[in-house]
């Protein structure tokens, strides 16, 4: 069966003005596209950058209660300040201020823990001088915090 040639729609020729701005519409609808994309990407970034800021943060912290105790620990690189070799007081490396002494004792990536006991609006509140673990292994957390209450509690 021949088609219909009385048709227009099954003969349609482009005329040459549409020829020539055809590849203009189609730049600018690849280049809606990509804008839509970047758009949801952007909005996908504000949503979830709590959630990640969350992670990140509890990568880096550390909470527990061991025997009783309040045990806080922060991840990061860390410096002694103290002159006396068998005291240490251990200060951020990248805090505004601090100035290590020289050849002090330096940990990077390490846990410096903080041990507490008893409520901040109670009189029986207690706060241990805290140490810095040898390693980053969280395990080495709660070992250290007991070394810590045992030392201080006699």
């Amino acid at each position: 069966m021949a088609p219909n040639r009385s048709r227009s729609r099954d003969y349609y020729i482009v005329p040459k003005r549409q020829e020539a701005v055809a590849p203009d519409i189609i730049k600018g609808l690849e280049d809606g596209l990509a804008s839509l994309r970047w758009k949801q990407a952007e909005a996908r970034e504000r949503r979830d950058a709590p959630r990640r800021e969350a992670e990140r943060r509890a990568a880096r912290e550390h909470h527990a209660v061991v025997d009783g105790f309040t045990v806080f620990g922060t991840l990061g690189d860390w410096t002694d300040l103290s002159d006396h070799p068998d005291e240490r007081r251990w200060a951020d490396m990248f805090m505004p201020g601090t100035e290590p002494r020289e050849q002090a004792e330096l940990r990077r990536n390490v846990w410096r823990i903080y041990v507490s006991k008893g409520s901040a609006a109670s009189d029986d509140f207690t706060v241990f001088p805290g140490d810095c673990t040898e390693t980053a292994d969280r395990g080495e957390i709660e070992h250290l915090a007991r070394r810590i209450i045992a030392k201080y509690q006699k």
